[in-house]
């Protein structure tokens, strides 16, 4: 039997698709990850020139941008036989507590991933359920600026 590709060739985009890696291998039996970007603003309000003879001028804001981070989640099946990143590797990234290299990259395109940056796992999160496969789920904060990102 053969693997069928879920890549799109157009239209919707298979979440499926997208991969994580943390540390060189791909988050194991993940059902899913995201990836949150974020831009810390800060707020500018000055007077109004003296030009300006209506009251109430200058109640307008301009923004800008102090900081850049991303930040993601990933959750999946706990596998005994797994061969991509295990729940001992995640357990062990969290307790080192130091930066760990992370990957953003579509499938069939690892050569050229979106994303690669250094994080911090900040929390790490095992299920074990009576009865029902256990699963786990991380999240993750960036350290510096990433050393690829493709917008």
């Amino acid at each position: 039997m053969s693997e069928t590709s879920t890549l799109a060739t157009g239209g919707y985009v298979n979440g499926g698709d997208f991969l994580l890696s943390i540390a060189t291998k791909c988050a194991g039996h993940c059902t899913e990850h995201s990836l949150t970007f974020t831009a810390e603003t800060q707020s500018i309000k000055t007077k109004a020139p003296a030009t300006v003879t209506t009251e109430g001028s200058g109640k307008w804001e301009k923004k800008t941008v102090k900081g850049l981070s991303f930040s993601g989640s990933a959750k999946g099946y706990i596998y005994d036989e797994e061969g991509e990143c295990t729940i001992d590797d995640l357990r062990a990234a969290w307790k080192a507590g130091k930066p760990v290299s992370a990957t953003g990259f579509r499938r069939k395109s690892k050569s050229t991933p979106y994303l690669v940056g250094d994080v911090i796992i900040t929390k790490l999160e095992e299920n074990y359920p009576e009865g029902e496969e256990a699963t786990y789920s991380f999240d993750f904060e960036n350290s510096g600026e990433p050393t690829t990102f493709n917008a």
